[in-house]
């Protein structure tokens, strides 16, 4: 039935143009090729105007500097979401339809049609519910690079950034993949598999192990596995990161995991839960002119940013955003990247930090870690593969329907070897002083119910005492 409604919302907005989904997608006139010129456009315009990013600010001076050269608003808020390659968010959609209410009561009847249209179709691709078959619709691999404008705008939404036991601090991108539908993606070759399992044995025996004992498990071996970062806030504040808090709702208004909750015996009195970003720079300016100063050297800020909702009472921790410093600043120009990274930035150091400025005194309390809407494809390939130990036909399925699994197990070895799962497993392993010897018990893959967004794949790590 969204199928059908959608279709014939394509056709409301462009009834000559069904048979070129392009020219939908990046407003063309006749063909495909004016509207992606006119976009290409704007995206040097903006450029020029903001070197380092492309922001609101950036988008408004476009859009007065562009009215009257044959550019129409819908070109101009592609050509903005195109080139920021980030999650079309609220905040991004309310910036494009307060530009073009503003303006289209100026333009000419031809370009109030096409305002009319577009603004049509941002609130189309705002609703989760036809966002979900919008790649079906659309067409095109889901698992490219940040090329493919729907996938930008729509489906990046966690762990691009793969820490790992010999992590690579420069890898920055793990492919993303389609919202998930059915039986899911492929499940993980017997060769990946193998390394991820690998990887969780180890990280299983960084948290059985003390301190010492973890440490010579890294690669290469150190004298104390403890993190160089355990003063929080200060921290944050030192290298950048700034917090801000948001609503909490973890009904299906946003994270949709209330079900899950009490099902783990875990309280849902959302007055006990909090949600924070933590970005590198403010998000809401550009990047450029953004810096700030550890020791004698100046740093430039990359829009890096996490969302965590945590529960003190309750021992809860639910991580919806990961995008790393790293994975963020490699669209600055010039790069942010290597030794010009901040020092804070790898994703356990950052979950923890959240954790322990919320907990203050009651840091050990914590017993339940949920990493949520997981979409890149070696994770999810990985989920797939767990998944198909309980029969090859098993659905990822809203809670109550979750499937549990031990970490000696095959699965929970590559629920923890996964690039969502080593964040967890590092957490436990490098901030024993603060959290107690502490390790993964259980885990649990289930879908969740949020409204906002497509249902895909949560996993939830119960945290215990180590034996």
């Amino acid at each position: 039935m969204a199928r059908m409604l959608f279709r014939k919302a394509i056709i409301m907005v462009r009834p000559s143009k069904v048979h070129s989904k392009w020219s939908l997608i990046l407003g063309a006139r006749s063909h495909p090729f004016p509207g992606l010129l006119s976009s290409v456009l704007l995206v040097l315009v903006m450029k020029l105007m903001h070197p380092n990013s492309i922001y609101e600010g950036s988008f408004s001076k476009a859009l007065s500097i562009s009215q009257g050269k044959g550019v129409d608003n819908g070109d101009i808020a592609l050509a903005y979401l195109w080139y920021r390659k980030r999650t079309l968010r609220p905040t991004h959609i309310q910036t494009i339809l307060a530009h073009l209410n503003s303006t289209s009561s100026l333009a000419s009847p031809n370009t109030q049609r096409k305002t009319h249209n577009m603004r049509l179709f941002v609130y189309l691709i705002a609703c989760a519910g036809l966002a979900s078959i919008l790649p079906e619709v659309l067409g095109g691999p889901m698992q490219a690079p940040a090329t493919h404008v729907i996938n930008d705008f729509l489906f990046d939404r966690s762990a691009i950034h793969a820490e790992g036991v010999d992590a690579d601090p420069n890898v920055t991108w793990v492919p993303r993949m389609r919202p998930w539908r059915g039986k899911g993606p492929d499940p993980s070759t017997d060769e990946d598999w193998n390394k991820l399992k690998c990887k969780g044995t180890t990280l299983i025996q960084m948290m059985d192990g003390d301190d010492k004992e973890a440490g010579q498990l890294f690669s290469p071996p150190i004298d104390s596995a403890e993190s160089a970062f355990t003063d929080f806030p200060g921290s944050f504040t030192t290298w950048g990161w700034l917090r801000k808090e948001k609503d909490a709702f973890i009904n299906e208004k946003h994270l949709g995991v209330e079900d899950a909750l009490k099902g783990l015996g875990v309280g849902t009195d959302v007055a006990n839960y909090k949600r924070w970003e933590i970005s590198h720079g403010d998000r809401e300016r550009g990047m450029g002119g953004q810096k700030y100063k550890v020791g004698d050297k100046e740093y430039q800020c990359t829009g890096g940013h996490y969302e965590i909702t945590t529960s003190v009472k309750d021992g809860v921790m639910v991580i919806s955003d990961e995008y790393s410093a790293a994975s963020q600043g490699r669209w600055l120009q010039p790069p942010v990247q290597g030794d010009d990274l901040p020092k804070l930035q790898r994703a356990s150091d950052m979950i923890f930090g959240e954790w322990a400025t919320q907990a203050k005194g009651h840091v050990d309390g914590l017993r339940l870690i949920m990493v949520w809407t997981i979409v890149n494809v070696p994770s999810c390939a990985a989920i797939r593969r767990s998944l198909m130990a309980n029969g090859k036909d098993t659905l990822l399925e809203r809670w109550p329907t979750a499937y549990s699994y031990l970490p000696d197990s095959d699965e929970g070895k590559a629920l923890l070897g996964m690039p969502n799962g080593v964040a967890i497993g590092f957490i436990l392993a490098q901030h024993k002083k603060a959290l107690g010897h502490k390790k993964v018990k259980k885990m649990w893959i289930f879908r969740h119910s949020s409204t906002m967004m497509t249902g895909g794949p949560v996993v939830a790590y119960e945290v215990g005492d180590a034996e």
